[in-house]
Formats: C-alpha cells, structure tokens, sequence
C-alpha cells in the first residue's frame, strides 16, 4: 500500500479537498449562516497553518484554525457535518477568543524550509509579523521547532501575541511544552527488530518525540549510538550505527518517503549519541 493510501484511504485520496479549499468553502458556509461577518480566508503551507479572520460589524477581530478538523475530512468524515460542528463549537467554547490551557500546548517539528515558507506568506498577507509570527527555535540539521494549542477537535500554532498573554517567555513555552509531550510516552511503542527499528504515538506527534529522546531511549533494544531519521511527522526510523550499511539505508528510506508524503520533514539522517542528536554526516 503506498504512503499516501495508508493516509488517506485506498478509495478517497483523490476526492479530499486540498486544504486551501476547504479553507475557502469553511468561510463561505459561514458567511452563509452569519452574513453579517466578514469571513476571510487565510491559506497557510498545511491546514494547521490556515486560518479564517472573523469581523464582526462592532469590530472585532478573531481567527479561527482548521487543524484537526481538516483531517477528520481525510479520514472520511462527510464535509457538510464537519463544517457544522466546526463552527457550533467555535460558536460554544468561543475557541476564537478563548485563552488556551497550559496542557494543550505540544511541540511541533516541522522543517526550516517550511517555516520560511510560512513567514514569507505571513509577510504576504498584510499582518503584523511582530504578534502574527509563530515561535519557533532550531532543533537539528535542517529541523524546527514551533508550538500549537491542541484541543483535539482543532489546532492552531502559538504566536507571539498569543505567547505574551500567556505571560510567558520562550524558554518557559519549551518546558511546557516538552512536559506535555512527556505525559503522552505511555503510548509510544517501538516496532521492528534485527537493528531497524520504527517509533509509533498518534500519527502527530511521532516525531515530536525526538524532543525527549532522552526519556524513551532505553525502549530501543540497541546498545550503544543509534541513528534516527524523521522524514514525516509520523514517521520515525532508528538504526544500529555500527552497522555499515545503515547510514545510506535510512537516507534512502527518508528520501522516499520525505518526497511522497503530505508532511514532509527532513532526509537527513540523525546520529544519538552521548544524550543529543546531531547529523550523522557531521560525526
């Protein structure tokens, strides 16, 4: 089965919209039930990075994010209900102003080249890059990482602005977030055998678990350094290192898969050693 059938189903991937356009027909099913709002739509690199801008006639102005909600469409669910639920809950929690929970932060990895990607669209769009840009910091070789708030039904990225009335700084954003990551270990599984191995959590934050590598490496059943490759955010490969051949086999793999599938990460393999990762090109 190819990586895009097992995302997306054998029988559906060509007949989900692509996220800008269920982006754009979001907003008209809104302005349908609201004519008074403005609606517009804003289309990011992915779903989560896509928004509508609401203004009400006294003013107000809120976003509101697609995130999950854009999956469950690739998972099946019927589009006309999905769009219902999506606004009656935007409507009930008032998820568009809202302060998030602490314990709804999570980190993100995503690559450098998509986070370029998003700045240069964020310059585009005529907002305020100081309070619209989204918190970011380096990771390893050519990865990041940036924050959402996850509520399970939907999903948006922490900006600046959204950092300054949390009332924290970057450094306490991290630690939050790499604690919330900490409680989902109980359901990472480690797959494989014979000196290849795959990380499994929830098909969203597999590769975030990278971040605290540290608290499941011993669940590896491999002595000594390891190799990791993440070319998806689902998809985390780990191999012996002192196997010869390892090296060019996860390039290999991360390369196939980082061109095929819809989120896409990085092809460069990652070496674990001495507590940290870093590129195994460069040991």
């Amino acid at each position: 089965m190819s990586l895009l059938k097992k995302l997306f189903g054998s029988d559906r991937s060509d007949r989900v919209l692509s996220h800008g356009d269920y982006a754009r027909r979001y907003a008209e099913h809104v302005r349908r039930r609201f004519p008074d709002i403005s609606v517009e739509a804003k289309i990011g690199a992915d779903a989560a990075a896509s928004h509508v801008i609401w203004t009400t006639p006294g003013g107000t102005v809120a976003r509101q994010y697609f995130g999950n909600w854009y999956s469950r469409l690739a998972g099946g669910e019927d589009i006309d209900l999905l769009m219902a639920a999506q606004l009656d809950e935007a409507l009930a929690l008032d998820a568009v102003h809202g302060a998030p929970e602490l314990r709804q932060i999570l980190p993100v990895i995503k690559s450098a080249a998509w986070a370029e990607t998003t700045r240069r669209q964020l310059e585009g769009s005529g907002l305020d890059t100081t309070n619209a840009a989204f918190v970011t910091r380096p990771f390893v070789a050519d990865l990041i990482v940036t924050y959402v708030v996850d509520t399970e039904s939907s999903m948006h990225f922490v900006t600046a602005e959204l950092l300054d009335e949390l009332g924290l700084d970057a450094a306490q954003l991290h630690e939050t977030a790499l604690g919330n990551l900490a409680d989902r270990l109980t359901a990472l599984t480690i797959e494989g055998g014979d000196g290849r191995y795959a990380m499994r959590l929830d098909s969203n934050y597999d590769a975030s678990m990278l971040l605290v590598l540290d608290r499941w490496r011993d669940r590896v059943p491999m002595d000594g350094p390891i190799l990791v490759a993440a070319p998806s955010r689902d998809t985390v490969l780990l191999g012996a290192a002192d196997d010869p051949d390892m090296l060019a086999s996860l390039a290999e793999i991360a390369r196939t898969i980082a061109a095929q599938t819809a989120y896409p990460l990085s092809d460069r393999v990652l070496r674990w050693s001495g507590g940290r990762l870093v590129p195994a090109d460069a040991h």
